[in-house]
């Protein structure tokens, strides 16, 4: 159990790194018994097809991949929208690991997570991506926009990165779940996560006024947050998932 979100310091990168999302996932799953998956965000099917898991759930309005070739027993792909599908009284069901990676905007992520929550049980884990933008144009929720002025005031930048901001959405974990445990995977240790699982935090305190102050929030007021993000090493991120499953299993 985490004593407060906040309370971990940012520390050096770790040689145990995983660039890629779905070797995180599976790292997880050396530790927290994983049953059952669902991803919400699929896109090309890059991290979905990569986890192997008997039970698989896939939400996108738009694949982009033909589903035939990844079809399989105990797996669903279900193309709509995230709110359609959790709305829908016939798909519910509660999952051990769930990875929100959907629309990179602060409203839809929410929904999505507070969702998510009614598809989870009380070991279950909830992944959050894209949590930390890398600059003032990652953080901005239209990824059009992002691109078109990073172009105008870094001509020739390569970096394609977009965020949107979701990072709110750790906020308002931090203000409106107090029973919600989180730690997030420090920028620059592959993708920025947050890791989230059911633990009440002793000493819980909100930190912002209303959840209009959270949305209006800035990339560079973020930055002066950082500490509500609950930043720890990619090592340390997994070992308190690894506390939180070993607490879990022992109080079954």
């Amino acid at each position: 159990m985490l004593d407060r979100c906040g309370r971990h310091r940012p520390t050096a990168p770790s040689a145990t790194t995983h660039e890629n999302t779905a070797d995180r996932l599976l790292t997880i799953a050396d530790f927290h018994p994983v049953q059952s998956y669902l991803e919400v965000g699929v896109y090309a099917g890059g991290t979905f097809n990569a986890v192997n898991f008997p039970r698989k759930v896939a939400v996108d309005p738009n694949f982009m991949f033909d589903t035939r070739t990844a079809a399989g027993p105990g797996i669903d792909f279900h193309e709509l929208r995230s709110d359609e599908y959790f709305t829908s009284p016939d798909h519910h069901e509660r999952f051990d690991l769930i990875f929100l990676d959907g629309l990179h905007e602060f409203r839809q992520t929410l929904r999505d997570f507070i969702n998510a929550l009614d598809y989870s049980h009380a070991a279950s884990v909830i992944v959050l991506d894209d949590v930390l933008p890398n600059d003032v144009f990652s953080a901005l929720p239209d990824v059009s926009r992002a691109y078109r002025f990073r172009e105008l005031n870094r001509p020739g930048n390569p970096d394609r990165s977009w965020h949107g901001d979701v990072y709110k959405v750790v906020l308002a974990i931090h203000d409106l779940f107090p029973r919600i445990s989180y730690c997030t995977v420090n920028r620059g240790e592959g993708n920025p996560q947050t890791f989230c699982f059911r633990s009440p935090r002793r000493d819980f305190r909100p930190h912002f006024a209303s959840l209009e102050q959270i949305e209006r929030l800035s990339y560079f007021e973020l930055l002066d947050h950082l500490d509500l993000l609950n930043p720890v090493s990619e090592d340390e991120a997994f070992q308190i998932v690894r506390a939180f499953s070993e607490h879990s299993a022992s109080a079954r």
